[in-house]
């Protein structure tokens, strides 16, 4: 039996850079020098069907804590363990529970936890789901459970179907309120696994929550019947808020062997939102059935020319997207690429050229210094933004309260292909229409709006959140500060000492969290 906690041979650089060659798309990050076991573990990622219990409860047996945290994200993925190993996993991730070494992964293994508990005990992890959900936030005045360890066990109530669904019903207030999305999604997945078609009408009675969540959590299922579900898309890409119109696009990828799905790809590849055009190509690329999608991808690039409205960035993507398509895709952009005249045009497909020759990816990024070269252009973001708030100001008045912007504006890596991460603050009866007019100020002023959150206030003096509470205390604040204060002075009133730790430990790990840095750099440059 292999010592799992001696230390691994070292691969030599050849070896290195042979895996580093092969990965696509990595979703997790080693720093070099990669050893056997980073090997092992890199090779199970990328080839589930290469999971051996053995090698996973070496990973979790590992003194390294990058080791250990890949094993604890591969246990859900053994298809088959032995009683005796999953006893032993479990006793491994129990233990990891109780030490503050693992906080900042506690809700994965708490996941990975019950996941193996579901294969040998179901009943028991129904249980612990069920007690984990039992109480609140808060009790007594007192803050009792830890957020993420709950948002996790609603995640995971869901996927025990209609047996699920009085725990639903029972869930206290404070977790409803605050973990609304979640419960929703818990909800949908439980019905689903009941009735799909009563889930497609229960998604359909709540098209709110489309605007929020990721598309990718709903039940795959549900696409499978085709004629009730076709009938909410067609119905959701006429909604006048654009983030429901863009999670719309990311769906139709599942019905595009029907004619009415591309019909429905055809109107969203028109809408005004780039943002929607591109997830529209985007999902036609992913088609399999290439052969149905071309002529519409065709007309889009070739008749329409979509790609002249988008910036350099967004047009590679379309024309990448394109030679997804292959050989036909490969010729489209040459033809292209003949007639147009236009050189940012030119350099954008040559772009998509490159990136889909050469694929290279990294297991590791080192630190880079918050410097950019692009100082005017950052000067220039920041006094436009300056221009943004004064027209909110004059037309949404007491309404609007400010904006706050992160990423890489914020951090200091700002450049020419930069867009803009930010959070709207205003009145809840206004701000949605505040969020359109922001988005509409800021492309007047070529800049790219990317990432959308809000807190709007009620009419009871309450706070409603659709960002994560770190935005409230970071990044660069354009607006009425003192109003920004009293929101900040109320958030705080209520909660716990435990969730601003939390809050805090959040900002510091995020803030000094360099690893896109690098990459954006080079990007740029």
């Amino acid at each position: 039996m292999r010592n799992f906690r001696e230390r691994p041979r070292i691969l030599q650089k050849k070896e290195q850079r042979e895996i580093a060659r092969e990965i696509k798309e990595p979703p997790l990050t080693f720093s070099f020098p990669l050893n056997e076991r980073r090997k092992d573990a890199l090779e199970m990622i990328y080839h589930p069907e290469k999971i051996k219990e053995e090698k996973v409860l070496g990973l979790l047996e590992s003194e390294d804590f990058v080791e250990k945290r890949i094993g604890v994200e591969l246990v859900s993925k053994v298809k088959e363990f032995s009683r005796d190993s999953a006893e032993k996993t479990l006793s491994i991730l129990e233990r990891m529970e109780n030490k503050e070494d693992y906080f900042a992964i506690k809700e994965d293994i708490f996941e990975s936890k019950i996941r193996i508990l579901t294969k040998i005990d179901k009943e028991r992890a129904f249980s612990i789901i069920k007690n984990t959900l039992k109480e609140g936030y808060i009790l007594n005045g007192r803050y009792v459970g830890n957020l993420g360890i709950k948002k996790v066990a609603i995640k995971l109530l869901g996927e025990f179907g209609e047996k699920a669904l009085p725990i639903f019903e029972r869930l206290p207030e404070d977790i409803r309120r605050m973990e609304e999305k979640e419960v929703f999604l818990g909800k949908l997945r439980a019905l689903a696994l009941k009735n799909p078609k009563e889930a497609i009408s229960f998604l359909g009675e709540n098209i709110e929550y489309i605007e929020y969540i990721d598309p990718s959590k709903i039940p795959s299922q549900l696409f499978n019947f085709k004629e009730e579900f076709l009938p909410l898309l067609e119905k959701l890409a006429e909604d006048k808020f654009w983030r429901i119109r863009l999670n719309t696009a990311k769906l139709i990828s599942h019905f595009l062997s029907e004619k009415r799905g591309i019909s429905l790809a055809k109107r969203l590849s028109k809408d005004k939102e780039d943002l929607v055009r591109i997830e529209t190509i985007k999902s036609l690329s992913n088609c399999q059935d290439s052969e149905k999608v071309f002529p519409l991808i065709e007309e889009l690039i070739k008749k329409e020319r979509i790609y002249r409205s988008l910036s350099l960035k967004d047009a590679t993507k379309i024309f990448f997207f394109t030679l997804k398509l292959g050989e036909k895709g490969k010729e489209l952009l040459e033809e292209v690429k003949k007639k147009e005249e236009s050189q940012e045009i030119q350099k954008a497909i040559e772009l998509a050229f490159k990136i889909n020759k050469q694929r290279k990816y990294y297991l590791a990024l080192p630190k880079s210094l918050y410097a950019t070269p692009f100082t005017e252009e950052m000067k220039r973001a920041v006094s436009s933004l300056w221009k943004v708030r004064e027209k909110l100001e004059r037309k949404f008045k007491d309404d609007f309260l400010g904006f706050i912007i992160e990423g890489s504006l914020e951090k200091g890596y700002f450049g020419p292909k930069s867009d803009i991460d930010y959070a709207i603050i205003g009145k809840e009866k206004k701000i949605k229409e505040i969020e359109d007019e922001f988005r509409n100020f800021l492309r007047g002023l070529n800049l790219k709006p990317c990432v959308i959150l809000w807190i709007s206030l009620l009419e009871n003096g309450k706070l409603k959140t659709g960002v994560l509470e770190d935005f409230l205390f970071s990044g660069l604040f354009f607006g009425d500060k003192k109003e920004l204060f009293k929101i900040q002075k109320k958030f705080l009133e209520g909660i716990t000492e435990r969730e601003w730790d939390e809050i805090r430990e959040k900002i510091m790990r995020e803030k000094t969290s360099l690893f896109t840095t690098k990459w954006r750099f080079f990007k740029e440059l």
